[in-house]
């Protein structure tokens, strides 16, 4: 199953590294869509350093994860797999992103996904332990005087 794995990543990889490489507009007298080596080189260099640089994607992957295991979609010992398969998407889509808008700066749509996997941590935190915890507390201390006063006896 690694093995497999690793053939199509990098099968993923090279097939985006050609889709890039063809996004780079060619001189007038060369042929549509024929590009040289140099330049398909350094559009490879550019996207692999945008792929690295994708901190916010990663995040968002592993909130993503820990939520699905959450609500029990994800099992246990299948973290791994369910990542590859959502950080084989977050490729794809940076691919799909840079086909349609070559102007797209990858580190803002990379703060963005940072920024959203900030929020489900929040998120995830008030509903993973947050509630069941204060609903565990109230249940615990509930008709002691230890905390709070009851002003409905008094007239």
């Amino acid at each position: 199953m690694k093995t497999i794995k690793k053939i199509f990543s990098g099968m993923l990889i090279l097939i985006s590294l050609f889709i890039l490489a063809g996004c780079i507009p060619v001189e007038a007298g060369e042929e549509a869509g024929v590009i040289e080596w140099a330049e398909f080189l350094q559009a490879a260099i550019a996207f692999g350093k945008q792929v690295l640089a994708l901190g916010g994607a990663a995040a968002l992957v592993t909130v993503v994860i820990n939520i699905l295991k959450t609500l029990g979609i994800v099992k246990d010992g299948q973290s791994k797999t369910w990542s590859f398969i959502l950080n084989a998407g977050m490729l794809a889509g940076m691919v799909v992103l840079k086909l349609f808008i070559p102007g797209l700066l990858v580190e803002v749509a990379d703060n963005y996904l940072n920024v959203a996997a900030q929020i489900l941590v929040s998120i995830l935190g008030l509903v993973a332990l947050m509630v069941p915890v204060s609903t565990k507390v109230h249940e615990t201390i509930k008709g002691t005087a230890i905390v709070g006063k009851s002003y409905s006896l008094e007239g």
